[in-house]
C-alpha cells in the first residue's frame, strides 16, 4: 500500500510542469517520512511473537535480532530513498530536461537522496516504536503512531497556537524542521543538507536505541 501511495504521489508531483528542484525534494522527504512510519508499523504488526521467540533463541541474542530489524527497516528507507531521488530525473529526462525550474545538478539529486534517506530512517523508527511488546493495545499504537507523524510535520504550527508545546516538540521527529531550513531555497546547500540529514539520523538513530533497551526490559 505504501508502494502505491509512493507512486501515486510521484506521478502527481512530477507530471505538472515547472517544478521548483528544492520544494519538490522537501516534498519528497515527507512522502519517505510518512511511508517508512506506515512500514515501520505495518512490520510490527505482521510480526509473530512465538517466531521472534524462536529466532532468538536460534540466534542466541536478542540484540543481534533487534539491530536485524533495524537493518530491515533501513535497507527498505534505502529503496524507497532511491525511488524518490530518481524518478523526478527519469520524469526530467521525458519533459525534454523542462520539468523543472531550473536546470536539475546532480547536486540535487545527492542531496534529495541523502535527505529522503535521512527522513525515511527516522519514519521507520517512529512507526516501529510501538511495538505490540511496548503497545499492546494495537488501537492505541496506531493512534499514537498516527499522531507522532503528524505532530512532526505541523510542529511549528502547533508551536505558534501552544507557547508551552516548544517544552517537548524535540521528542517529535524534526521533519518539520528539516522542511524549513529549505523553504524559499532554490539550491541546496551542503552544510544544511548535512544539518538536516544529521538531526533526522540522531532523532532516528536515538528511537531505534530506545526501542531495543525497551524490548529487551520488557521480556515475553
Amino acid at each position: 500500500m505504501p508502494l502505491a501511495v509512493l507512486i501515486v504521489y510521484l506521478y502527481g508531483m512530477f507530471t505538472i510542469k515547472p517544478v521548483g528542484v528544492v520544494d519538490s525534494y522537501a516534498m519528497s522527504v515527507v512522502a519517505g517520512f510518512f511511508a517508512m512510519v506506515w512500514l515501520g508499523m505495518t512490520y510490527n504488526t505482521l510480526e509473530d511473537m512465538v517466531s521472534e521467540q524462536i529466532l532468538i533463541l536460534r540466534i542466541k541474542s536478542d540484540t543481534k535480532y533487534y539491530i536485524s530489524d533495524v537493518i530491515f527497516l533501513t535497507v527498505i528507507s534505502l529503496i524507497i530513498s532511491a525511488l524518490l531521488a530518481v524518478f523526478p530525473v527519469y520524469q526530467d529526462l521525458v519533459n525534454g530536461k523542462d520539468l523543472f525550474l531550473r536546470p536539475l545538478e546532480a547536486m540535487d539529486v545527492i542531496s534529495g537522496f541523502v535527505l529522503i534517506f535521512a527522513s525515511s530512517f527516522a519514519g521507520g523508527a517512529a512507526g516501529s516504536l510501538m511495538h505490540q511488546r511496548i503497545v499492546k493495545n494495537r488501537r492505541i499504537a496506531v493512534v499514537a503512531t498516527a499522531l507522532i507523524a503528524l505532530i512532526a510535520v505541523t510542529k511549528g504550527a502547533i508551536g505558534e497556537e501552544f507557547a508551552l508545546f516548544s517544552i517537548v516538540a524535540w521528542l517529535f521527529p524534526p521533519i518539520y524542521d528539516v522542511v524549513k531550513i529549505f523553504t524559499k531555497e532554490e539550491f541546496f546547500e551542503v552544510f544544511k543538507v548535512l544539518r538536516a540529514a544529521l538531526m533526522l539520523l540522531v532523532y532516528g538513530g536515538c528511537v531505534y536505541t530506545l526501542k531495543v533497551w525497551l524490548l529487551k526490559k520488557k521480556r515475553f
